[in-house]
């Protein structure tokens, strides 16, 4: 069992040496704000897709307690209404790491 342990971390960092051969460290850290700026780009896409559904979720609750008022109350459209707001909002908020060309 402690084999098998440090087969599969030695399997495990042994591609970081390799890949960081030849680098410096200013390298090394544009690369990993270069993935940063990827997770950032990833997130504000995930933020609009949110808020666009739940404000469309909004609607057909709305729709739903014009027909029936006692399944789904106005408080719950309010809310996911204002959930999916706040969602877009949040993707327009930059998230301090600048990208550099």
């Amino acid at each position: 069992m402690k084999k098998m342990k440090w087969l599969m971390l030695s399997v495990y960092f042994m591609p970081l040496t390799v890949f960081a051969y030849g680098q410096g460290y200013g390298d090394i850290a544009s690369g990993l704000f270069s993935d940063v700026l990827d997770i950032r780009k990833v997130m504000r896409a995930v933020f609009i897709v949110t808020g666009v559904a739940l404000i469309l979720g909004s609607f057909l609750q709305y729709r739903k307690h014009r027909q029936n008022p006692i399944e789904v109350t106005m408080g719950s459209v309010i809310m996911t209404l204002f959930i999916g707001l706040m969602m877009i909002a949040l993707s327009f908020i930059p998230l301090g790491v600048t990208g550099r060309s």
